[in-house]
């Protein structure tokens, strides 16, 4: 699809979680925070909120993710593509 449309986009949240198993040195900028999912039949219903500082009773600490290297991210996403 990016071949034929150069403005075509994806997300790609699944092969980047699994990008950054394989190789960690992608994520080049990270912080550790509480996260609880808001439980709540609602309009934000299953929204997963961060704390900076303390959260609420019960939140667990969970890795956030701000920025990888997008290069290197492709490269490795081309790499794997290849060898299939």
């Amino acid at each position: 699809m990016f071949d034929k449309d150069k403005n075509f986009y994806t997300f790609v949240w699944d092969a980047l979680a699994a990008a950054m198993v394989v190789e960690p040195s992608l994520v080049t900028e990270e912080s550790s925070y509480p996260v609880d999912i808001d439980t709540n039949y609602g309009p934000s219903y299953g929204q997963s909120i961060a704390f900076r500082g303390y959260g609420p009773e019960g939140t667990q600490k969970a890795r956030i993710i701000f920025t990888v290297n997008e290069d290197k991210l492709w490269d490795l996403i081309d790499r794997l593509f290849e060898s299939l």
